[in-house]
């Protein structure tokens, strides 16, 4: 199984340094684009920061749409290009500054990335019923970040697409975070079995993510 880790755009090259190092035996980050609204460093900056770094990893910049115009997009998917990076459309949350814009869908979007010969995702929400599911499913996209996945036995029904599940991880450290995130997770003792079972259900890429704990990205590197 792949392994995934997802990279926080932290605003302090320090923290972030911190964050990236002794992360070789991941097969590939995933960078944010300013979670819950808040103005964050840029995906494509922390991208290329890991580009220098890894030279030979898979990396996936998250870009969402709702508060940029269609000439940002295409501007950032020229970027993605130039650090070989792959891209994920999402709506995104409601920014905490200035306006909502919604300029593209991300149909839309996804048909200007695979336009460049750029490997694009979007999100499937698990939230969702099995029709609004198979719905984007007929997007065609090259995979799908899997969020909300509280019933694993689900997947059995889409398991000849590229579902990427994304797996908050509760440790010892981020208790007080997970719960203010109101998400699906798995606690990290339990994060091997929980692998084991989606591999049964055709999965064969996973993103991990840590909030609130630093090190646990590495951490989750002695289980897996």
């Amino acid at each position: 199984m792949k392994l995934y880790a997802e990279i926080y755009p932290f605003t302090k090259e320090r923290n972030i340094n911190e964050e990236i190092q002794n992360l070789e035996d991941y097969d590939g980050f995933d960078i944010p684009d300013n979670p819950l609204g808040y103005p964050k460093t840029p995906p494509l900056l922390i991208g290329y920061v890991l580009r220098k770094r890894y030279e030979n990893k898979e990396i996936i910049i998250n870009q969402t749409l709702n508060s940029v115009e269609e000439i940002n997009i295409r501007s950032v998917i020229k970027g993605a290009k130039y650090i070989n990076s792959s891209i994920v459309f999402t709506m995104g949350d409601k920014p905490k500054y200035g306006n909502e814009i919604n300029d593209l869908t991300s149909e839309k979007a996804l048909k200007i990335s695979k336009d460049n010969d750029i490997k694009t995702g979007l999100i499937l929400s698990f939230s969702k019923s099995d029709l609004m599911i198979y719905k984007r499913l007929k997007s065609n996209a090259d995979f799908y970040f899997g969020l909300n996945i509280d019933n694993v036995k689900r997947l059995s029904t889409f398991n000849e697409y590229n579902i990427i599940p994304y797996i908050i991880i509760k440790t010892q450290k981020n208790y007080k975070t997970i719960k203010a995130i109101k998400q699906p997770y798995v606690d990290f003792e339990n994060l091997r079995e929980y692998c084991d079972e989606l591999e049964k259900y055709g999965i064969k890429s996973v993103l991990l993510s840590t909030p609130g704990d630093k090190r646990g990205l590495y951490n989750i590197l002695s289980v897996l």
